[in-house]
């Protein structure tokens, strides 16, 4: 009888108390790539703007990646691309631009007691925004040469989504 009574109560219990909430992936976050001063070519900025441009809610079927080049340091615009992204792509664009905020060798530990000289800079600097929206903070963070490696791997993904890769 205290087996029947054992097993009624623990099939009576709610089945929806064991599952786990539901995570829902949402494209309402923005990302603005800025490639300035460069030394051979045109600057040029990628922008993703889910959180207020035109990645709407409703139109989340069409997810954009735009692309501006610009003509000289005055930011004329000379041409624009427009890349439509997968919700795959835009989640492997969150996670490296998400990841470039990570800190590398964070530790207070080197090889040597004196630095390494720095490498040449000639101005080349690439600024990098990734605005949250409602849902959380905005992150800035600018790279220069040699870039570190999590942001090898975002640049890697933006030139394959602008050669059509």
């Amino acid at each position: 009888m205290m087996r029947a009574l054992l097993v009624i109560i623990i099939f009576s219990y709610p089945l929806t108390s064991f599952a786990q909430e539901k995570a829902y992936r949402v494209y309402d976050f923005s990302i603005i790539i800025d490639y300035q001063h460069l030394s051979f070519e045109n600057d040029f900025k990628f922008i993703y703007d889910g959180a207020y441009g035109n990645n709407k809610p409703e139109t989340v079927d069409t997810l954009k990646l735009i692309r501006f080049e610009y003509l000289n340091q005055k930011r004329t615009v000379l041409d624009t691309l427009e890349i439509i992204l997968s919700k795959n792509q835009v989640d492997s664009l969150f996670k490296l631009s998400a990841n470039t905020f990570d800190l590398e060798g964070a530790k207070n530990l080197s090889k040597s007691l004196i630095p390494y000289p720095p490498p040449p800079y000639d101005g080349f600097i690439v600024d990098l925004t990734l605005d949250l929206g409602f849902r959380g903070d905005i992150y800035k963070r600018n790279f220069k040469l040699p870039f570190m490696s999590s942001f090898v791997e975002l640049d890697k993904l933006l030139n394959r989504l602008k050669n059509g890769l």
